[in-house]
């Protein structure tokens, strides 16, 4: 799930569909939402979901059984744009401050950082099954809390800025 301004949209990596709803208040507000499929059947399998600066949503692909997915960008009118091919089982997702993506990858069980022009960098590694993720700023860089489901953990990971 992801907040973009008055919409919050839902991944459904099983149905491989992505949903809007708005408005995100909608509880607060007291008011039936809007419920809109933004993406169905193209493959993505979206998981992990974020806002990205430029104004489209991006989407972590996760399929069972081992199926690689990569990260897809989907703009407002619907267009789907490949990031990154076949990157692993892909779960949380994170937009760093100079455009690479944080991302939790259950095939290879670990954190990493990708970019297009850097490619794939392992930041921690050892889960079993690493999930979506919290990004906690600090003074030194981001703390990033990382659940591991299957352990039933959290795995404490220190970014330097």
């Amino acid at each position: 799930m992801a907040v973009r301004g008055t919409q919050v949209f839902i991944s459904d990596n099983a149905g491989d569909q992505l949903y809007m709803v708005e408005p995100a208040d909608f509880l607060e507000q007291s008011v039936t939402p809007k419920v809109t499929v933004v993406m169905s059947g193209k493959s993505v399998n979206p998981n992990g979901i974020y806002p990205a600066r430029d104004g489209s949503m991006l989407m972590a692909g996760f399929t069972a059984p081992e199926t690689p997915r990569g990260v897809y960008a989907i703009n407002a009118g619907g267009e789907i744009k490949t990031l990154g091919k076949e990157l692993g089982r892909l779960d949380g997702l994170y937009q760093m401050d100079d455009g690479s993506l944080l991302i939790t990858d259950w095939k290879s069980g670990s954190l990493i950082r990708w970019s297009e022009k850097a490619g794939v960098e392992t930041l921690a590694q050892g889960f079993k099954g690493p999930a979506d993720f919290a990004v906690v700023p600090e003074s030194e860089g981001l703390l990033v809390v990382v659940p591991d489901l299957v352990t039933s953990e959290l795995r404490l990971v220190k970014l330097a800025r």
